[in-house]
C-alpha cells in the first residue's frame, strides 16, 4: 500500500466520522413540539373541560403546555390560556371565567426552546341557562337570563309624550348577555347576608328599602364572599333592557305592560306602602316589580344622554350622582315608565323608604367595567327614628323623605376649608409669578397649614364617603389645573417661586 492511498483511507475515514457527526446532529436538532387538542367536555354557562397529548418533545425539554382560547379563530397563548405542567403524555386543563351562550375556539399548545407548537382548532359553545337558583346563608333566590342584544335607550315611541330632557335623545345601545335577579333584594336575603334589617316596613317577602349606594357596596361584596360567584348592581342600560323586556320586548310604556296596575304598585294602589315580591304580573322577561314597589339603585353615576352608539355602556367613570330606576310605591305613573331616570340628588348619602336594589350576576364581559366593591363594616341601624330627615328630590310630586347614613359632616367642613385654602393658595401663587415679593414670606406661612390638611386627609382613609372622595379629588384636580395654567402665563417673568 503506497503512502498515497494510506492518506487517501485516512480521509475517507474521517470524511465517514464527520458525516456520522452530521448525521447525528441532524437527527437530534431541537424543533417544535407536535400536540393535539382534546375534545371539549363538561360545558357549563362558564366553565369547560379540554386538554391533549403532546406526542413529540420536538428533541428537547416542553417547558410547558396547555389549552388557549378566544372567541375568534385560531387563539394564541396572548388570549386566556391555562398551564398545565411540563413535558410530553396527555394532560387535562380546566376552563373557567366564560361568558354563557358564547362560542369560543380552544386549541392545545406545547412550548420549548424553538417555540410554541399548537394543536387543531376546535370550537364549542358555553349554555345560558333559563335560570339559576343561588342560596346565600339559606336564603335562596332567582337570577334570570337574559340574552343580549341591541335597542333603542331612551325615550322612544309612547314614552316621547311625558319625557323629560334626560331622557332624550334616544340613542342605540348593544348589551352582552347577563342575569339580572327575578325580584327586587328581599328583606331575608339582606338579613342573611348583612345580619340586618334597615327597611321602615318589615318584612322577609317585601323589598329591602332604606339602603345606601354604599350599604349596597358593601352587601355585594358580602354575597360574593359568601357565594363565590361576582354580583353586582346592573347597569343603567341593562336595567332599563331588561325592564323593556330584552330581546322579547312588545314595547310597553311600563315594564311588562300599558297598565300600571297590572304590573306596579304604585301611588293610587299601595296604600302607602311596599308589597311582597312577585304579587303583580311579570313582565316579557319573566321579572317582577321593575315598575313601581321600590326604586332600584343602578350600577352608573349619572350622566347626560348623547346620540353615540354604545356598547355595555357602564356610565362615566366619575360623578357626583348615582341613578337609580323603576318608580315606587308612592311615585307617580309617568315615574315608572321604562325610560324615566332620576339620581341621588341629597347632600349626602341618603337612604330612603322608597329605594332599593336588584342584582346583576356579572360574567367575563364586566371586565368593561373594572367593579370591585369597596367591603365596609355594617353599623347598626337607627333609621328607625323620623329625626333630621333630610328631604330630597327622589321623587318630586311624591314628598319622599331620605336620611342620612353615617355621619359625615366633619369630614364635610374639612372640605369645605380645604376648598377655602386652595382658592388662597391658587390667588397668592399667581401674585408670586406675576412678581410680588411679599408673596413669598405670605407661601411660607401657608406651609404649615397645607401639611395640616394633608394629615387630615390622611386620615380620613375609608371614612370619606364615595361623594366626598369625587369631591376631594375635583379640589386637588382644579389646584395642579390652575397652578399650571399661572404658570404658564408666567413664562419669561423673574418671579422665583415653585408650586
Amino acid at each position: 500500500m503506497t503512502k498515497k492511498t494510506t492518506i487517501i483511507g485516512k480521509l475517507a475515514a474521517a470524511f465517514a466520522i464527520v458525516a456520522l457527526v452530521l448525521v447525528s446532529a441532524s437527527c437530534n436538532k431541537a424543533e417544535l413540539s407536535k400536540v393535539a387538542t382534546s375534545d371539549v367536555a363538561n360545558i357549563t354557562d362558564t366553565t369547560a373541560t379540554c386538554g391533549g397529548d403532546v406526542k413529540f418533545g420536538g428533541n428537547d425539554s416542553v417547558t410547558a403546555r396547555g389549552v388557549c382560547w378566544s372567541t375568534k379563530g385560531e387563539p394564541t397563548t396572548s388570549d386566556s390560556h391555562t398551564t398545565d405542567g411540563a413535558g410530553t403524555g396527555t394532560f387535562n386543563s380546566e376552563i373557567g371565567g366564560l361568558e354563557p351562550g358564547t362560542t369560543y375556539y380552544i386549541r392545545a399548545y406545547a412550548t420549548n426552546s424553538v417555540g410554541t407548537a399548537y394543536g387543531e382548532t376546535k370550537t364549542f359553545t358555553t349554555t345560558f341557562t333559563a335560570e339559576r337558583i343561588i342560596t346565600a346563608n339559606g336564603v335562596s333566590f332567582t337570577m334570570k337570563a337574559i340574552a343580549g342584544g341591541s335597542f333603542k335607550m331612551g325615550a322612544t315611541g309612547d314614552l316621547e309624550n311625558d319625557a323629560d330632557n334626560d331622557e332624550l335623545p334616544a340613542h342605540d345601545v348593544a348589551l352582552n348577555n347577563f342575569y339580572m335577579g327575578e325580584t327586587e333584594v328581599t328583606q331575608a336575603l339582606w338579613q342573611a347576608v348583612m345580619g340586618n334589617n334597615p327597611s321602615k316596613f318589615q318584612g322577609d317577602d317585601l323589598p329591602v328599602e332604606r339602603v345606601s349606594r354604599e350599604d349596597c357596596d358593601t352587601f355585594v361584596a358580602r354575597l360574593n364572599k359568601i357565594t363565590g360567584l361576582t354580583f353586582r348592581l346592573p347597569t343603567e342600560a341593562e336595567w332599563e333592557y331588561a325592564a323593556r323586556g330584552g330581546s322579547q320586548s312588545q314595547g310597553f310604556v311600563h315594564s311588562g305592560s300599558n297598565t300600571l296596575d297590572d304590573v306596579a304598585w304604585h301611588k293610587k294602589n299601595s296604600g302607602g306602602k311596599t308589597h311582597p315580591v312577585k304579587t303583580k304580573q311579570p313582565n316579557e322577561l319573566g321579572i317582577y316589580d321593575m315598575s313601581g314597589n321600590v326604586w332600584e339603585w343602578c350600577f352608573d353615576w349619572y350622566e347626560e344622554y348623547s346620540d353615540d352608539s354604545r356598547n355595555n355602556p357602564a356610565g362615566p367613570e366619575m360623578g357626583e350622582n348615582h341613578t337609580f330606576r323603576g318608580g315606587c310605591w308612592k311615585s307617580e305613573t309617568k315615574r315608572c315608565r321604562v325610560s324615566f331616570r332620576n339620581q341621588d340628588r341629597t347632600i349626602k348619602t341618603g337612604t330612603s323608604e322608597c329605594l332599593g336594589l336588584r342584582l346583576v350576576l356579572a360574567t367575563t364581559s364586566d371586565n368593561y367595567l373594572n367593579y370591585t366593591p369597596k367591603p365596609q363594616e355594617p353599623e347598626e341601624s337607627t333609621i328607625d327614628s323620623d329625626d333630621n330627615d333630610i328631604t330630597a328630590d327622589i321623587d318630586d310630586d311624591d314628598d319622599e323623605e331620605v336620611k342620612s347614613g353615617k355621619s359625615s359632616e366633619n369630614w364635610d367642613k374639612v372640605l369645605d376649608d380645604y376648598e377655602s385654602y386652595v382658592d388662597s393658595y391658587l390667588k397668592l401663587y399667581k401674585k408670586a409669578m406675576d412678581g410680588d415679593a411679599s408673596a413669598m414670606s405670605e407661601y411660607i406661612n401657608m406651609l404649615d397649614k397645607a401639611q395640616s390638611f394633608q394629615r387630615k386627609l390622611e386620615k380620613a382613609g375609608d371614612d370619606l364617603s364615595i361623594s366626598q372622595m369625587n369631591r376631594l379629588n375635583k379640589i386637588s384636580l382644579k389646584m395642579a389645573k390652575e397652578a399650571e395654567k399661572i404658570a404658564n402665563s408666567a413664562k419669561g417673568k423673574s418671579a422665583s417661586f415653585s408650586f
